[in-house]
C-alpha cells in the first residue's frame, strides 16, 4: 500500500472491531438469520471468513495489516447503500479484497482467473461480482487516514463482544497462516477448525452480490 496510507501501526484490536462491524451488518440487514443463531456463533463465523481474506491478501503479497481494514471499509461503503444477506457476505469480502489489492497494491498482480479457480467460481460469475461491487461503491476508492480513523472510531462505539469470548481470548487477533485450497468454494485448511456450524451452510458463496 502506498506510504501515504500506511496503516501498519494499527493495533491488533482493530481486527476484533472489524468482526464486530460485520456482525452488526448481519444483525441489521438479515435479522431473520441473525436471530436464529447466537451473536457469538455469527461473530466466530465472520472471524473465520476473515482468516480466508487475510490469507488471500498474504498470497497476493499485500500486507494484511495494511490492506485488511480498507477491505472492510469498502465493504461497509457498499452495505450502507445496498444492504447484505448472510449468504452474500463472502462474495462481498472477496470482491472488496480483489479491488483493494488492485487499487492500492504497488506492482501487485491480481488474476481473477486464478482466484476463480481457487474458490471454484466460474470466471464470468466472479467478474460480475467484481463489477457489481465497483458500481455499488460508485467506483470510489479514495481513502485517507482520517477516513480510517473515523471508521475505527465508529466501530469502537458498537456494543462490544463479551470479554470472555473465544475471539478476545484466542489468537484470532493475529493474522494466522491459512492455506486456501480448491476442494470446495469455501473450504480452507487452517490451524484451527471453525467453531461455528454456520460456516458451510450459511456462508456458502452465491453467484450474486446484490
Amino acid at each position: 500500500m502506498s506510504s501515504s496510507l500506511d496503516l501498519s501501526h494499527l493495533s491488533a484490536n482493530a481486527r476484533l472491531l472489524m468482526v464486530n462491524v460485520a456482525t452488526g451488518w448481519i444483525a441489521h440487514w438479515d435479522p431473520e438469520f441473525y436471530n436464529m443463531h447466537t451473536r457469538m456463533d455469527v461473530a466466530l463465523t465472520i472471524d473465520h471468513l476473515y482468516d480466508i481474506i487475510i490469507s488471500l491478501l498474504s498470497q497476493l503479497e499485500c500486507n494484511p495489516k495494511e490492506f485488511f481494514i480498507p477491505v472492510v471499509y469498502y465493504s461497509d461503503m457498499f452495505i450502507r447503500k445496498h444492504g447484505i444477506k448472510h449468504n452474500q457476505l463472502f462474495n462481498l469480502l472477496l470482491a472488496s479484497t480483489m479491488l483493494t489489492a488492485k487499487f492500492w497494491g504497488e506492482s501487485v498482480l491480481v488474476s481473477n482467473k486464478k482466484i476463480a479457480a481457487v474458490f471454484r467460481y466460474r470466471l464470468s460469475d466472479l467478474n460480475v461480482i467484481e463489477r457489481r461491487f465497483l458500481a455499488g461503491i460508485d467506483f470510489k476508492f479514495s481513502l485517507s487516514k482520517t477516513d480510517i480513523n473515523n471508521f475505527l472510531f465508529d466501530a469502537a462505539q458498537l456494543t462490544p463482544l463479551p470479554a470472555t469470548s473465544p475471539l478476545t481470548c484466542s489468537s484470532s487477533l493475529s493474522y494466522p497462516p491459512t492455506t486456501i485450497v480448491a476442494s470446495s468454494p469455501l473450504h480452507v485448511s487452517t490451524s484451527h477448525e471453525s467453531t461455528s456450524g454456520l460456516y458451510q451452510s450459511a456462508f456458502t458463496p452465491q453467484p450474486c452480490l446484490v
